[in-house]
């Protein structure tokens, strides 16, 4: 009976030992789980703050303009208020429509006599369709904004997109198209609107 009490006392001791050590091992994922989200959130928070400064390139910082309402790198930036005097070579434009679109890759097989089959292969690029309004009123040269807008595109330029103070990260101008609305007398564009498409660079 004494010998039976005691394997009694040391199964229960072990139980006891594996439940404090599964316990300990969830507290530590737990723990890791939590400074992993701190690491990122600082990751993210240094994305941020470098698109910020790349804003704050050539006058006002984009967080702090009243009205601001992005930027692509220091080249471009988006205003959604009055005009205000811009510093160095930035281009302002004014966004009316913003449209975003996240897919995934996938490949279809064909099967004879049934149903095509479909096998998940990841995540796509974010796709990005800013609708702008170029506006000679508002302090703006349309045409010139246009150039360097192309500019951008034909050297290829990854910049930090952010819009509404928050960096999506990076991304390219994919394409862009164009409508020119209203004109001079002596043929100056004092009015114009285009679609940007901009593409996630991973």
């Amino acid at each position: 009976m004494a010998k039976k009490k005691k394997k009694k006392k040391k199964s229960l001791a072990k139980s006891k030992d594996k439940n404090l050590q599964k316990l300990h091992e969830k507290q530590l994922k737990k723990a890791e789980a939590k400074q992993q989200k701190k690491i990122a959130a600082r990751i993210a928070d240094g994305i941020r703050q470098q698109s910020l400064n790349k804003a704050k390139a050539y006058g006002t910082a984009t967080a702090a303009s009243p009205g601001t309402f992005g930027a692509f790198g220091d080249s471009i930036v988006f205003r959604v208020n009055d005009p205000y005097n811009e510093k160095g070579n930035r281009s302002v434009v004014v966004p009316s429509k913003l449209e975003r679109q996240s897919r995934g890759r996938w490949t279809t097989y064909n099967l004879l006599g049934k149903k095509p089959k479909r096998s998940f292969e990841g995540p796509d690029s974010k796709s990005i369709v800013l609708s702008i309004t170029l506006d000679a009123d508002q302090g703006v040269n349309p045409r010139k904004t246009f150039d360097n807008i192309i500019k951008a595109i034909e050297k290829g330029s990854v910049e930090f997109l952010v819009i509404g103070g928050k960096s999506l990260g990076k991304y390219c101008i994919e394409s862009m198209g164009d409508t020119w609305e209203r004109f001079f007398q002596g043929g100056g564009l004092t009015r114009a609107t285009g679609e940007l498409t901009f593409t996630e660079y991973a």
